[in-house]
């Protein structure tokens, strides 16, 4: 009996987490115009996809990105980064026909970063959102 019991609220923690986590997705979807996972799932199938770390270096080593994600970094020392990503996108992202997926913290960064690229004349950029979300892509096709 008690051994289920303790069973019991494991499992309530677990679905009361999960719950927290889509919630939160969900709000940075209305937020910072996160893209449904669906969405980024998507584009990261495509060959030619890129992924764009838009977060800054303290970040990065507080929270590597995940194994098998081989993303390209915009250093963005001055805030958005908006600028660091004019000059450098030509050079990391030669094709602007190729997906890119970008993400940063919290999916601000790669709202920024996404609108800006669409300026630049890429074609299909996805904001991906924060961090924590390319876990559980990633999780979830390992």
């Amino acid at each position: 009996l008690e051994a289920t019991c303790v069973q019991q609220k494991r499992d309530a923690k677990l679905t009361l987490a999960r719950t927290m986590e889509t919630d939160d997705h969900k709000l940075r979807m209305l937020r910072h115009g996160v893209a449904a996972r669906y969405v980024v799932e998507r584009a990261a199938q495509h060959p030619g996809c890129r992924w764009l770390d838009m977060r800054s270096e303290a970040e990065r080593a507080a929270m590597p990105v995940p194994e098998g994600c081989a993303a390209v970094h915009v250093p963005a020392p001055s805030g958005s980064g908006q600028r660091e990503l004019r000059a450098l996108a030509p050079i990391l992202l030669p094709d602007r026909t190729a997906p890119v997926v970008c993400f940063c913290t919290t999916g601000s960064g790669a709202a920024l970063a996404r609108t800006t690229l669409l300026s630049l004349g890429y074609r299909d950029v996805v904001n991906a959102g924060g961090r924590q979300d390319l876990d559980d892509l990633f999780v979830a096709h390992n």
